[in-house]
């Protein structure tokens, strides 16, 4: 067994590097931050979710670059490359942000952030507002996560405090992703069995979102590279105060889902009316992964237009 998952740590990491790009090394303030960049165009900088790494950014951003962008991402700290000891909190997460982009020679930004990556792009947002246009922000943590942990979150937790089962992770994912893949759409959702079924079958059915679930997969694994971040935020969601949102005065578009069963909906609201003039899309029926739903096409025109219109000129 142990032989085995050596082998499929490899293929997992042979599979991680189909779906993302290389990525290099920013030497910056706060210490090295692992970080990619692809395109030409206006600037927009991904904060990617929990668990996760700059290869998410790629995965969830290749529309905004083949439509005349430029996209950074970073692993966000104790994810891949990035030492957890660049910065722990959201405030310290948002100030290493700001010095990548000064070691890359990068003004301003439009903010991109998902899931759990919704406090430090907020953050950033708030302390950094010389330096965005805009934010965009999908089913995105905006305050203090409840105790009540969902099905998904307590099994990434258990997962990654035993090193022997977040290897065993691992090895299942490289040699079953579909069954993962299926089970992810389950998870991320609060649909009736109904519901759950048909997304799945919709899913099924799209080579393209087959591609992105199994691309979002390989965005998690190898988990014991992801781990130290995983844990670090799970810990800083239980302890977020304020992330200062009634300070943004950039344009906001705000977009979440009224079945996301990892970070509810009034999260989406709650920022909605926190942030002055915000645009807020409601997607009802929509679970945690807005990019299979039945809507994503709309959401991603919608996405484009938005950037669209606010880009510096």
């Amino acid at each position: 067994m142990q032989s085995e998952l050596v082998h499929d740590h490899a293929a997992v990491a042979e599979r991680a590097e189909a779906f993302a790009p290389s990525s290099a090394i920013a030497q910056t303030g706060a210490g090295p931050i692992e970080y990619f960049s692809a395109g030409a165009g206006p600037v927009v900088l991904g904060f990617h979710g929990t668990p996760g790494g700059y290869d998410q950014i790629a995965l969830v951003a290749a529309n905004v670059v083949a439509a005349g962008f430029r996209i950074v991402g970073f692993s966000r700290p104790g994810y891949l490359r990035t030492s957890l000891e660049v910065g722990r909190t959201p405030a310290e997460q948002a100030d290493a942000a700001a010095g990548l982009l000064d070691a890359l020679g990068i003004g301003t930004v439009c903010v991109s952030g998902a899931s759990g990556g919704g406090p430090a792009s907020y953050s950033f947002a708030a302390r950094h507002p010389d330096r965005v246009w805009a934010i965009v922000e999908e089913c995105a943590i905006s305050t203090r996560l409840r105790d009540d942990l969902t099905a998904a979150q307590r099994m990434l937790l258990s997962l990654a405090m035993n090193d022997l089962t977040t290897g065993m992770i691992d090895w299942f994912a490289a040699r079953f992703p579909g069954a993962i893949a299926r089970q992810m759409v389950r998870l991320e959702g609060t649909l009736d069995r109904g519901g759950a079924r048909a997304l799945a079958a919709q899913v099924a059915a799209d080579p393209a979102k087959q591609q992105f679930v199994r691309g979002l997969l390989a965005t998690f694994s190898p988990l014991t590279a992801r781990k130290r971040g995983l844990l670090n935020d799970l810990e800083q969601f239980a302890r977020i105060d304020a992330l200062g949102l009634e300070q943004i005065r950039c344009p906001a578009l705000i977009i979440h889902g009224t079945n996301d069963a990892a970070v509810n909906v009034s999260h989406g609201e709650f920022a909605a009316r926190a942030i002055s003039g915000a645009e807020f899309i409601r997607v009802e029926g929509a679970p945690h992964l807005l990019w299979i739903t039945q809507q994503a096409a709309a959401l991603a025109d919608r996405r484009l237009e938005f950037l669209r219109r606010h880009a510096p000129r």
